[in-house]
């Protein structure tokens, strides 16, 4: 790509990255995807479709145990603010559920929501209670627990979500538009229920929400819940994993993957697989899936591409594990600048028969050509530099999806100004010396950075 169409791309771009680390199944989960500990690879949003789903391909059938939740809200690039955090969570003892943000570095307020699905299928979230201050003295928010018992909460699917004090979530429909689901006043002890016409609402926005900072939520009563969707998948790099016990003993023809389809393997099936990605991989990538149980057979499949739009690339070999029962490897050369999504769990001959499942171990091995994304030694991804790639795996994910150059060639200024306009955070502030690029020399690169920040 010459520097005239790279210019333009410059100019053309205006996308989120995403890319992060995730290597758990509980009970400490980070919203990532580098700074607040592993688990998601995108920032958790503030609606339904944005949140992050707490999910890990580690964890059982049952889920593993959630003990708290870290991440931040902020400020977090020059052109976007993420105020609000929505979280998915599988609820599994709602006697004993608890949430509080003791720990948090900012006055919060915590919000939990019901999942329901409308007359299409869609989920929704409708109010279940919240919280701004535990007492007169601390402005940290606790529901359950010491606060008591939360009415009327049954076990499943939740969203908790948390921002600044004096956030609050509104339904973009009722009566009024655009009415509160939950009527408090900032600083106020009370834990509050919505009312009877509140609860019937669903979650659309959120008004009056401010600069937060980095928080955590403690649980009692949740799991971590195994990966089932490929939108719940987290990312895992070089390395071995011990998985929980993955799939069913039925299940719907629905959430099964033909390996015929996609691997040429007959009539053959994935029984409700588990989903991870794979973490940036410059060159050759080994992967093994083996169950422990030595009755059990697994396999995979590994995907290009998108969650709705994924391309088979490689598909397991069936091979006999040391100790265990049939598993599966594979061998294929990865692109840096792609995405690479694994389903994997038990396989069967019938769309609907039965299977055995099994915990096991995923074994993952990358031969990367030269530094990678995210390697320290790389350099920063807001300063220009001789080699390519730099040093948040996130960030240079982000920008050569879009210019390979600055994966395949060198760092340079253009790399330097896609990094500002793609990723986040940037750094704290930005530079106060006019060379906004670091390259030497205030020229035009400088001004494109300061205009594609204006207004902001």
């Amino acid at each position: 790509m010459n520097t005239l169409l790279r210019l333009i791309v410059l100019l053309l771009i205006a996308a989120p990255c995403a890319a992060g680390d995730g290597e758990l199944a509980g009970p400490i989960w980070g919203e990532g995807p580098e700074s607040n500990g592993a688990g998601g690879t995108k920032d958790a949003g503030a609606t339904i479709e944005t949140s992050q789903q707490v999910a890990s391909p580690l964890a059982p059938s049952s889920g593993s145990t959630l003990t708290r939740i870290s991440g931040r809200t902020s400020t977090t690039s020059l052109l976007q603010a993420d105020l609000v955090d929505l979280y998915e969570i599988n609820i599994t003892n709602p006697a004993n559920f608890s949430a509080s943000t003791s720990g948090s570095g900012f006055d919060t307020a915590i919000f939990l929501f019901r999942r329901v699905l409308d007359n299409n299928g869609v989920p929704q979230a409708q109010p279940v209670v919240m919280n701004d201050n535990v007492s007169d003295v601390d402005t940290w928010s606790q529901i359950g627990g010491s606060t008591g018992a939360i009415v009327g909460l049954s076990a499943g699917i939740h969203y908790i979500g948390i921002t600044k004090t004096g956030g609050l979530p509104i339904a973009c429909r009722g009566e009024p538009s655009y009415a509160p689901l939950y009527t408090y006043t900032p600083g106020s002890k009370i834990v509050v229920y919505p009312s009877a016409s509140q609860a019937s609402w669903t979650l659309c926005d959120w008004v009056n929400i401010g600069e937060g900072g980095d928080y955590q939520i403690n649980l009692t009563g949740a799991v971590v819940s195994r990966s089932a969707t490929c939108a719940s998948a987290i990312v895992l790099g070089s390395g071995t994993y011990a998985f929980g016990n993955v799939g069913v003993a039925t299940d719907a023809e629905s959430r099964r993957i033909g390996l015929g389809a996609n691997c040429g393997y007959g009539n053959s099936w994935l029984a409700s697989p588990n989903w991870f990605r794979l973490d940036s991989c410059d060159g050759t990538v080994q992967l093994s899936i083996c169950p422990s149980t030595t009755t059990a057979e697994y396999n995979f499949v590994v995907y290009q591409g998108s969650c709705g739009d994924l391309e088979p690339v490689a598909c397991g070999e069936p091979v006999a594990c040391s100790g265990g029962g049939n598993g599966a490897t594979a061998t294929f050369v990865a692109d840096p600048c792609r995405d690479y999504l694994v389903a994997f769990g038990p396989w069967t001959a019938s769309p609907s028969g039965a299977v055995i499942t099994s915990a096991g171990t995923i074994f993952i091995a990358c031969a990367p050509n030269a530094p990678s994304c995210g390697d320290a030694a790389t350099g920063s991804c807001f300063t220009t530099h001789g080699t390519p790639n730099c040093d948040s795996a996130s960030c240079c994910g982000a920008v050569c999806a879009v210019d390979p150059f600055c994966c395949n060639t060198q760092w340079d200024a253009i790399c330097v100004q896609e990094a500002y306009l793609l990723c986040a955070p940037p750094p704290p502030c930005p530079p106060n010396d006019p060379d906004l690029d670091g390259n030497g020399v205030i020229d035009g690169a400088d001004l494109a950075i300061l205009l594609s920040q204006w207004g902001t």
